[in-house]
């Protein structure tokens, strides 16, 4: 269960890093990936801790491209085969 502030709303739930990861399906060293160089995900600190906003994740699920897909590429569509 996501850690809580006083008072959240729904999408203020604070997710650790592990949590993050459950909730993205994404890899711990991917996350740190995107928060330290890619610098497409935002995570606050406490103390040595990394807590994640539920908004601010699922912003970056929103905008991120699927795995093995090239840049300015769009998805293979469904097309009918010919038997």
């Amino acid at each position: 269960m996501p850690m809580t502030e006083n008072n959240p709303t729904k999408d203020e739930e604070l997710f650790t890093i592990s949590e993050a990861s459950v909730y993205t399906k994404l890899a711990i060293p991917t996350l740190k990936h995107h928060i330290y160089y890619v610098k497409d995900l935002k995570a606050s600190k406490f103390g040595h801790l990394l807590a994640f906003h539920k908004r601010d994740l699922d912003a970056f699920l929103a905008r991120k491209r699927p795995a093995h897909r090239p840049k300015n590429t769009k998805p293979r569509t469904a097309k009918a085969r010919k038997s």
